[in-house]
């Protein structure tokens, strides 16, 4: 069920909603209106899973759709969720097209392009401070659990390997599967 309130945000009137396959922490509908085709993405859960930051999401989507490469954000509540965007028609991926050279070549292009934008503004990924937000909740939940700390010591390693590469930040798309 899509809220009003969500629906009152897509341009044009008489609204047709219908769902689209995929997605494992987010539903997915395709919403017709007399103003065009728009996508709704819609946190499937009461809370994120570890790791997914909306306003990081918002960010990536707007710089990368500013770049072309992306479909057009309209409206987006990223305390509540959800992303509101063109709908863009094509062919849904599945894990056989990974070994298509032809679509993987495809995929490959516009990774790269994507990973030749700078970094929007807000948007770098932190995982250091997303595992140590997971490891205090793991704690909480069972203090005398397994000790993490050689984990976390050991991204904290990584990390700092990285930032010893001066590599510039890039824009990634972060979850690639074919259900995305």
């Amino acid at each position: 069920m899509i809220s009003a309130a969500i629906l009152a945000r897509v341009p044009g009137a008489d609204l047709q909603v219908s769902p689209l396959p995929g997605g494992r922490n987010n539903r997915l509908y395709r919403i017709d209106s007399t103003a065009g085709s728009f996508a709704l993405r819609v946190r499937a859960t009461p809370a994120d899973p570890p790791g997914v930051d909306r306003i990081r999401e918002a960010l990536v989507q707007a710089a990368a759709a500013a770049a072309g490469l992306a479909p057009r954000l309209f409206a987006c509540a990223t305390q509540d969720g959800w992303l509101l965007m063109d709908f863009v028609d094509g062919e849904s991926w599945a894990p056989a097209h990974f070994a298509e050279a032809g679509k993987l070549r495809r995929l490959g292009e516009r990774l790269a392009q994507l990973h030749g934008l700078p970094c929007a503004a807000g948007a770098v990924f932190d995982a250091v401070a997303i595992a140590r937000r997971q490891i205090a909740r793991i704690r909480k939940a069972d203090p005398n659990g397994r000790d993490l700390t050689p984990m976390l010591t050991a991204l904290e390693e990584l990390e700092l390997q990285l930032d010893a590469l001066r590599r510039p930040v890039v824009m990634n798309h972060g979850d690639l599967d074919a259900a995305n």
